[in-house]
């Protein structure tokens, strides 16, 4: 991680992935390195030579987030989160912003109750780059040492979704990572993320077809005022209403 004395930072490891000339942005190249890996064969390799570049520049920067995390980002740090901070590329205009992993990690203490019993299953409508997957599974490695959880992430962001899924890769944890809007319940496209026992960490490409069966997980039952926003206002019960009683008018001069 070093050449000589100087340290190369996984900020500059990044950076360089995504320079000026160069058409494609980070989340774009990492995204085709994940479509093409699922056609990677050892006879084929040498079709895959920038796939493979991608991949490690990539785990070249997580090794030396690891190693120099900013603060609250240790064990479990959102690495391409805390880029995407850094080189001020969210869209502050349309209200989006990072939860500070600090405050993740105390809300994941507070609603977490890891088991090694029945697996429990998380959702993430919002998920961004899965600062609370992180937090979730940090909360379990520590407690219970294995991830017994399967976690859904969903973001209408498409560089949050590309940086949530190889925030699952490279962290192994079991999800479901999907491009879509939760508010229309429109969804696009996803990863499943899993690492069977003494196996490498494995992703699998989900069409607009196969995600359609993970779209009922972020349904709900209409409740309260709910209820009553899609009724139109003809088929609304009128409100009975105190008719007041008409008051006598007063005569004035010049009246006939």
């Amino acid at each position: 991680m070093t050449r000589g004395k100087k340290s190369i930072s996984w900020n500059k490891i990044l950076s360089d992935l995504e320079p000026m000339n160069q058409p494609l942005k980070l989340h774009e190249r990492i995204y085709n390195m994940l479509r093409r890996a699922q056609d990677y064969t050892p006879e084929t390799a040498d079709e895959f030579k920038e796939e493979q570049e991608v991949l490690n520049k990539v785990l070249l920067a997580h090794l030396d987030f690891q190693e120099h995390p900013p603060p609250g980002h240790e064990g479990f740090g959102d690495m391409f989160g805390s880029y995407w901070e850094r080189t001020e590329q969210l869209n502050a205009g349309a209200g989006q912003f990072f939860t500070p992993m600090h405050i993740v990690d105390v809300m994941c203490r507070i609603t977490c109750t890891p088991t090694r019993g029945e697996p429990q299953y998380f959702s993430d409508p919002t998920a961004g780059c899965g600062r609370f997957m992180l937090g979730v599974a940090k909360h379990y490695h520590k407690e219970v040492g294995m991830y017994n959880f399967l976690y859904h992430n969903v973001d209408i962001d498409r560089r949050m979704f590309v940086g949530c899924t190889m925030n699952a890769i490279l962290y192994g944890i079991p999800s479901i990572n999907i491009w879509g809007n939760t508010i229309s319940l429109e969804f696009w496209e996803g990863f499943a993320v899993v690492q069977p026992a003494g196996m490498p960490t494995l992703w699998y490409h989900l069409d607009k077809e196969a995600v359609q069966q993970f779209v009922p997980k972020f349904t709900r039952p209409k409740t309260g005022l709910e209820k009553f926003v899609d009724v139109k206002v003809a088929e609304r019960p009128e409100r009975k209403r105190r008719v007041a009683e008409a008051k006598p008018q007063q005569s004035m001069l010049g009246d006939t």
